[in-house]
């Protein structure tokens, strides 16, 4: 007894037995299947991007992807119907009887998209059970994928309970079963923006590294989605994948990889930006595009977005004065202990990887008890300023800051080590001995000269592109005990110690390479409390001069209270300003 399958056809509607469902036999007219799928007009998911010769599938893949069988697999896939592409039925009966036993994998969730995508002209070349064996197996891990976690697994997730299901119904309508997974897929990937976005299109910091794997699943899931004229987002969704293409403008580098990131998930993808640009249909978006994407003019004639941004849900932080490609821009995130960082200027990378504060008190190296928490986030027109905050054992802290001023065009970082009450404030307990260390780590091809007598170290790549002066340590190294700032293997190594409650220990980058051959000097200032001079662990002031223009920096290590230098009087926590031509100091940055 023969069964005929029924085929949905333009004039149609007409269903039969659904050989897709795992678990069922059913005999059909394979000649007629086959005939059907050649005639019939169908774009494929690897020929709906308006931009590129590259398959989607290539936009950005997550570097496990790299020096896989997968990505041979992925270049076949676009054009699978000659000989020269005709898929292996081979290497396919191997992978499908691999399939149930092999761990899910990004490797694996593209081998499925890429089989998906040669599955319609495939038809033609393979068998029909294998050819049925393979939809089944398709159909069967979209069905199981629904139980993955989003915030588990969010790429997985996106992937197989999303983008493949909803591939799988835009390629076999026909077919009741792929045509059910695309309502379900529409689901889960609508999802996917809400729970894994901070609402401003941002993922957490843990997860920053597949902004773009994610973008182009998304990116291809709309291109899939429009061409069949179902949604797959919610207007919810849409909104947050139109913040995350501008989060995404806002994070490259000069050579258009993604900060931070690393590998061909990192890489440059022109086809996969323009595209998101398209179906985010964004005007502030496309004119910021031509400021940083790379071979754009470099500037727009109308107002861009804000350069900076600030997630605390995300805990990720971009300190940037301009969108220029070329201008100065510091990114922070913070996961749990650790702390990652980059900074660039002129189309280098400075500094780039964790930079973790090390305290040892009374000889007891401290453990971190808590994770690195906001404290303090501005953005105005002088400068961009984070604080951020981790407890240590024994009731210390670590405050950590960072200032990039716009205009001055430097970097001030400081970590402020403290002992705290259950107040929150500095405690008056007995002294102890704080050693301090931090190394930042340099970027790659940054050379580093220090001078024979000061402390200063110079930062260069093709050209000069900073100068790092430790301002809590005197300017001449004779004068330094048990003290240092040095280039070590791991980069920037700055020790400090001190006796007391408290210890501040400050950098200075200068990132404006035209002071590069001036002169350099800096000295801790004397700051008076009550007609009494304040010792460090209370309150610590700073004074750099680089030319003719100079700078104070303040920190106040107890609680706040009136206090003086220089005849400069305040009140605040924390000040960063520059001196102008009176003695006056413009506040660039004050916490009161």
């Amino acid at each position: 007894m023969s069964t005929t399958i029924s085929f949905r056809t333009k004039d149609d509607e007409r269903f039969g037995a659904d050989p897709a469902i795992p678990g069922k036999s059913f005999d059909y007219d394979w000649p007629q299947w086959r005939k059907h799928l050649k005639q019939r007009l169908l774009v494929s998911p690897a020929e709906l991007a308006p931009f590129g010769k590259v398959n989607p599938l290539l936009w950005s893949p997550p570097n496990q992807l790299t020096g896989s069988d997968t990505l041979s697999l992925l270049k076949r896939a676009p054009r699978p119907s000659g000989k020269k592409n005709a898929p292996n039925a081979e290497l396919l009966q191997t992978w499908l009887a691999e399939a149930d036993r092999r761990e899910l994998s990004p490797t694996h969730a593209y081998d499925c998209l890429a089989w998906c995508q040669i599955l319609p002209t495939a038809a033609k070349t393979l068998g029909e059970d294998l050819w049925w064996r393979l939809l089944r197996q398709l159909v069967s891990v979209a069905d199981d994928a629904v139980a993955l976690s989003p915030d588990e697994s969010p790429l997985l997730h996106q992937i197989l309970a999303g983008e493949l299901p909803l591939t799988l119904a835009y390629l076999f309508p026909e077919v009741e079963h792929c045509r059910l997974l695309g309502q379900e897929a529409a689901e889960q990937l609508a999802r996917g923006p809400i729970e894994l976005l901070d609402g401003e299109g941002l993922p957490h910091a843990g997860n920053l590294h597949l902004l773009r794997p994610l973008l182009a699943c998304w990116t291809r899931s709309l291109l899939i989605s429009r061409a069949a004229k179902q949604p797959c987002f919610t207007p919810d969704a849409e909104e947050q994948y139109g913040w995350m293409v501008r989060r995404a403008l806002q994070l490259l580098r000069s050579d258009g990889s993604q900060m931070l990131g690393a590998g061909v998930e990192a890489q440059y993808c022109k086809p996969l930006l323009q595209t998101a640009l398209e179906l985010s249909h964004d005007p502030e978006d496309n004119e910021l595009a031509k400021c940083v994407l790379p071979g754009g003019p470099g500037a727009s004639k109308y107002e861009l977005p804000e350069p900076a941004m600030a997630s605390e849900w995300a805990e990720t932080y971009l300190l940037r004065p301009e969108m220029s490609p070329r201008g100065e821009r510091f990114l922070i995130t913070h996961d749990e202990e650790r702390f990652v960082c980059e900074l660039s200027a002129r189309n280098e990378i400075l500094l780039l990887g964790e930079a973790i504060p090390e305290v040892t008190v009374n000889g007891q190296r401290l453990q971190a008890v808590g994770d690195w928490e906001e404290v303090c986030w501005i953005s105005d027109d002088d400068a961009d300023f984070l604080e951020l905050e981790i407890e240590l054992e024994n009731g210390w802290c670590v405050q950590r800051q960072a200032v990039l001023a716009r205009e001055d065009r430097f970097l001030f970082l400081a970590d402020a080590v403290l002992r705290q009450t259950s107040s929150g404030k500095n405690s008056d307990h007995a002294d102890a001995e704080i050693h301090y260390r931090t190394a930042w780590p340099l970027g790659d091809g940054i050379s580093v000269a220090a001078e024979d007598e000061t402390n200063e170290l110079r930062l260069s790549g093709k050209k000069h592109l900073a100068t790092v002066l430790p301002l809590a340590l005197s300017e001449w190294k004779r004068a330094n005990r048990r003290q240092s700032f040095q280039h070590a293997d791991h980069g920037l190594e700055l020790k400090q110690q001190a006796v007391g409650r408290g210890l501040y220990a400050p950098l200075f980058l200068d990132l404006n390479p035209r002071r590069g051959s001036r002169p350099v000097t800096w000295r801790q200032l004397t700051v008076a409390e009550q007609l009494e001079i304040a010792p460090p662990e209370v309150a610590a002031a700073f004074r750099i001069q680089i030319g003719h223009e100079q700078w104070v920096a303040y920190r106040s290590l107890a609680p706040p209270a009136a206090r003086t230098f220089l005849g400069h009087h305040l009140s605040s926590e924390f000040l960063v300003g520059q001196f102008d031509y009176t003695g006056e100091v413009e506040v660039l940055v004050e916490i009161e």
